[in-house]
């Protein structure tokens, strides 16, 4: 059974210790789009940092889950969908994580 959609991790699985995708994993992802399975990047990095290795991996890279889960990205072009903290929030967030787990408390 061929899987619809495989999705990758970049750090210690897509990327080698160089930071670059091989050619023996370029070749297995296009192997994998050429069976018709949509494949998908998924990271706590930057879009433009995803999207970097999305074309060193080549044109079998459809989408990619980035920032923590609050961009999907299709390489069209298209942002699918963004999720967004306003920075009130984020910093009010930030301040209560810090107050909580701090290790210099």
């Amino acid at each position: 059974m061929i899987p619809r959609l495989a999705v990758f991790d970049l750090d210690g699985t897509l990327l080698d210790p160089s930071l670059t995708v091989t050619p023996r994993t370029v070749a297995a992802l296009r192997s994998l789009a050429d069976a018709g399975t949509t494949i998908a990047l998924a990271s706590g990095r930057y879009r433009s940092l995803t999207r970097t290795v999305a074309v060193m991996a080549g044109s079998s890279v459809t989408h990619s889950v980035t920032s923590n889960g609050s961009v999907i990205v299709r390489y069209d072009g298209d942002d699918l969908a963004e999720t967004t903290i306003d920075r009130s929030e984020e910093r009010r967030v930030g301040k209560e994580c810090r107050s909580r787990w701090s290790p210099y408390h």
